[in-house]
C-alpha cells in the first residue's frame, strides 16, 4: 500500500456536565446568586432518610433571578474562587 494514508473518522467529543436543580436563596451579588441544592439519601446502615443541603455560588449573567425561584444549574469551568456553576434555566 504505497501512497495511501489511513484516515480515522473524527470523533465528536461530548462532555456531559453535571446538572442540578435548586432554589435561589440570595441574589445580592453582581452576576452571582446563591442556590440551595437539597440531596436526599438513605443511611446505609440505619436506613433513615437524610438530607444534605449545599449552598452554591452560581454565575447569573442575566441578573434577573429573585429569591424563591427554582433554577437548573450546570457545572462549568471555574469562573472565580467559589463559582463553578452557571444558571442554564428557570423552572416554574
Amino acid at each position: 500500500m504505497t501512497g495511501t494514508q489511513s484516515t480515522k473518522p473524527e470523533k465528536s467529543v461530548h462532555v456531559s456536565r453535571r446538572q442540578l436543580i435548586g432554589t435561589v436563596v440570595s441574589s445580592r451579588g453582581q452576576q452571582t446568586v446563591i442556590v440551595e441544592v437539597i440531596h436526599t439519601y438513605q443511611h446505609p446502615v440505619y436506613k433513615k432518610a437524610l438530607k444534605k443541603i449545599r449552598r452554591l455560588s452560581v454565575h447569573n449573567p442575566g441578573e434577573s433571578l429573585r429569591p424563591g425561584q427554582r433554577v437548573r444549574i450546570e457545572h462549568s469551568r471555574p469562573i472565580s474562587k467559589r463559582k463553578h456553576y452557571i444558571v442554564t434555566g428557570v423552572l416554574l
